[in-house]
């Protein structure tokens, strides 16, 4: 029983930080160059009016960077943009925030069914016309994710599948 228990907790605590309301972490620019973007999180916004929050610490190496968040909604045709050039990927997202303030928050456009986007973490340096990456730092943020409530207003703080509206 002890063994299961001690499996179960240590599962537990390696679970990233992200079940699709708030992530907390770092945006690495060495790891958005190794990746052609550094992958955050994926939510699933249940079709009405969501909205993303983001919270940045150094708002001046941000810009510096020319720092963005970029999401992706996964679409039933298909999601492969792992076979893309750095920049044919980057160019595919169908939002970008440019992360320029301490706080930005930006709506999702709305769409008629529930869909999951990816987020990914982009700057000058991620296709590698950046040059040398400065050993300056990493940028920590907070990401929160939001679906409209029965009124409409992105105030749900749980994803799509999350609040049962859509079984996978």
């Amino acid at each position: 029983m002890y063994p299961l228990m001690f499996t179960l907790t240590a599962f537990l605590l390696c679970i990233p930080d992200s079940f699709g309301k708030t992530v907390s972490g770092v945006f690495k620019s060495d790891a958005a160059r190794e990746q052609n973007g550094q992958y955050i999180t994926k939510f699933m916004y249940n079709g009405g009016s969501g909205l993303v929050v983001c919270r940045l610490e150094n708002v001046p190496l941000a810009t510096e960077k020319e720092s963005r968040l970029l999401f992706f909604p996964e679409m039933e045709d298909g999601f492969d943009i792992d076979n893309l050039s750095c920049h044919d990927r980057l160019s595919k997202a169908q939002l970008s925030i440019r992360l320029s303030e301490e706080e930005h928050n930006q709506s999702i456009p709305h769409l008629h069914s529930p869909t999951t986007w990816m987020a990914l973490y982009a700057d000058r340096y991620t296709c590698g016309e950046g040059g040398i990456i400065p050993a300056h730092g990493d940028l920590t943020f907070t990401i929160l994710l939001f679906n409209p409530d029965s009124a409409g207003n992105p105030l749900e703080h749980f994803s799509a599948e999350e609040a049962g509206q859509y079984i996978l």
